[in-house]
């Protein structure tokens, strides 16, 4: 009888960190992603491998390694739209809608940073992200192409 409970609580054990390692479940701040997800909206986000996206999904990614460079130096939180983030564990994730990923053409009209890549094609490791709202995203309309090693999940639903 005892082999029975072990093995039913190692399974239960088993489940819970396969589900901690899948899913995480992270709160949204600010407005990027206005109307799909407001301020304080908690979502269900799956971690995927950044090849595990495709045009269209709601993702997670992490920050730019060196945000300064995209906005004059005011660092990370001086940016627009960076209000507009998740948090998961401590970790700063951002939340966008891939545009365009790796072959796929790169929307037209997004402003200075893409503009002389409208039409062309996304290379390989490369995407375009963009916030809902566009008054209050810092998305691919300031930074450019976005290193799709930098995705960390996608959102799954609205909790």
């Amino acid at each position: 009888m005892w082999w029975f409970l072990a093995g039913v609580g190692v399974l239960v054990l088993g489940g819970a960190l396969w589900a901690r390692r899948t899913f995480v479940v992270v709160t949204v701040e600010g407005a990027s992603m206005s109307p799909t997800y407001e301020d304080g909206d908690r979502v269900l986000v799956r971690r995927v491998r950044p090849g595990g996206v495709v045009a269209g999904q709601v993702i997670v990614l992490a920050p730019p390694a060196d945000p300064g460079a995209f906005a004059g130096r005011r660092g990370l939180r001086g940016l627009p739209g960076l209000r507009g983030r998740i948090r998961a564990a401590g970790r700063l994730w951002l939340v966008k809608r891939l545009a365009a990923g790796p072959g796929d053409p790169v929307p037209p009209g997004l402003g200075p940073a893409l503009a002389d890549a409208a039409g062309a094609v996304v290379g390989a490791g490369r995407m375009v992200v963009l916030g809902d709202n566009p008054g209050q995203s810092y998305d691919s309309r300031q930074e450019g192409f976005v290193a799709a090693g930098r995705v960390r999940g996608v959102v799954l639903r609205r909790l």
